[in-house]
């Protein structure tokens, strides 16, 4: 009995955990932490989805909730104010467009695409990040509009993917010429 009382004297103690930081956190004066977060709080105005109703529910009514939008939230606000197809009625009687390329933007699929359209697909980063610049160009942030170089992307993939179904019609094409067509629409094998 004595051993175990000597054993647990000669234990170190552990000192108890700081109360909360948070008082001094509150009490420090930092001029540019306090500057960000004003950014931060900085109100945007809602857009109103044409003809006649209510902002997307998931639209930004701060610039911080706007760094926290992710790429489904994106996707949504895009699709709600009409800008996944030029060819809507609505999509050019916004303040802005957001010039939203399906194909460019698409996530990788395995189910609808083979390896080489996977593979010229954006990374997860960059596709968000565009996204997100689309959406804070529509809403009229000025450090938001298009750079040169995402055009220049834009265009060398654009080609890319016109060089893919080239050389996929060019497979096809010599597939027919060995192969007979029947007037069922199936190859013959």
């Amino acid at each position: 009995m004595d051993d175990k009382k000597q054993t647990n004297d000669q234990l170190p103690t552990i000192p108890s955990p700081p109360k909360s930081n948070m008082d001094s956190i509150k009490r420090r004066n930092n001029p540019t932490l306090q500057e960000k977060i004003e950014q931060l709080r900085f109100p945007i105005l809602p857009i109103y989805q044409l003809p006649c109703n209510d902002p997307h529910p998931k639209y930004p009514k701060s610039l911080l909730e706007f760094w926290l939008l992710s790429e489904d939230d994106c996707d949504s606000i895009a699709r709600y104010y009409h800008q996944l197809s030029p060819t809507s009625q609505w999509h050019n009687l916004y303040p802005s467009n957001m010039n939203w390329d399906c194909d460019f933007l698409a996530k990788p699929d395995p189910q609808t695409m083979d390896e080489e359209d996977m593979q010229a697909c954006l990374n997860e980063e960059d596709r968000v990040w565009l996204k997100k610049r689309m959406v804070g160009k529509f809403i009229g942030f000025p450090w938001c509009r298009t750079p040169i170089a995402e055009v220049r992307k834009r265009i060398s993939c654009l080609e890319e993917r016109i060089e893919r179904k080239l050389r996929k019609e060019r497979r096809l094409r010599k597939l027919a010429a060995r192969k007979e067509f029947r007037g069922d629409r199936r190859w013959a094998w």
